[in-house]
């Protein structure tokens, strides 16, 4: 089983270096650590994400640790997934996807930058 320690979280003082300075893709996953449908989702999102593990930015955030930096994203739902490249917010998934969806949509926006 995937723990919640697998990737490291990010705060909002960490996102202008970590994301928006960044060249490489990011993806920042959005959750409550305490609700069994977030806890269902992260589960598949972790599975999916450890194929890019090394070759991109991989960070959790759970919405009531990390108020300042769910605000500054405009999150309105979680879970959610935005993968930003180049700085650029390239794509927001909200809701549950099974590890087999996320994995090609990481992939997706990982080779081309497009989200689909």
């Amino acid at each position: 089983m995937i723990s919640r320690q697998e990737f490291p979280s990010i705060s909002e003082l960490e996102f202008e270096e970590m994301v928006l300075g960044s060249e490489l893709s990011v993806a920042i996953y959005i959750t409550h650590k305490c609700c069994r449908i977030a806890d269902s989702a992260y589960r598949e999102f972790a599975s999916a994400a450890q194929q890019f593990k090394d070759s991109i930015g991989i960070f959790i955030v759970d919405v009531d640790v990390e108020k300042a930096l769910v605000s500054r994203l405009d999150v309105k739902g979680a879970p959610i997934l935005l993968v930003f490249r180049a700085g650029i917010e390239r794509c927001a998934l909200l809701g549950f996807y099974r590890e087999d969806e996320l994995r090609k949509r990481l992939w997706s926006i990982i080779s081309t930058g497009d989200k689909d």
